[in-house]
């Protein structure tokens, strides 16, 4: 099974897991990230930290690729990577359905006149890798 590491930083430092977690995919590190937040803010809370807008979890593999950044606060923005090849100016979002949408330079990306629908993050993301080879949105 792959391993993950969840690295806490507010810019200036970063405590380092050096312990990491096993977890069957990147999909299920997503989502172990979310209630290590969760879990991490209600600890902390009580310890009589409430300030959270400069703190975030970074999610990253074996080889210390980061995954994904993504922060404590209400308003926090969240980082996605996937490897080399990853643009800042794409992202994927999930969907109420529990699929994911693809955003190649943030345009929404189409099939058929609808919102172009992937069943998993990762095939949202090399599809936009594809998208950014060809230098424009795919079909």
């Amino acid at each position: 099974m792959p391993h993950f590491f969840f690295h806490l930083t507010d810019g200036k430092r970063t405590f380092t897991d050096a312990n990491g977690v096993e977890l069957r995919n990147s999909e299920a590190a997503r989502a172990y990230l979310i209630s290590h937040i969760r879990e991490l803010r209600g600890t902390l809370s009580d310890n009589g930290i409430h300030d959270w807008s400069d703190w975030s979890v970074i999610l990253s593999d074996v080889q210390n690729n980061t995954l994904q950044e993504k922060g404590f606060g209400s308003q926090s923005k969240e980082r996605v990577m996937t490897n080399e090849r990853k643009n800042s100016n794409n992202r994927v979002a999930p969907s109420y359905e529990g699929k994911f949408h693809a955003f190649w330079h943030g345009r929404v990306v189409f099939e058929n006149g609808r919102v172009k629908r992937f069943e998993t993050e990762s095939e949202a993301w090399e599809f936009l890798a594809r998208c950014d080879l060809a230098g424009k949105i795919i079909h």
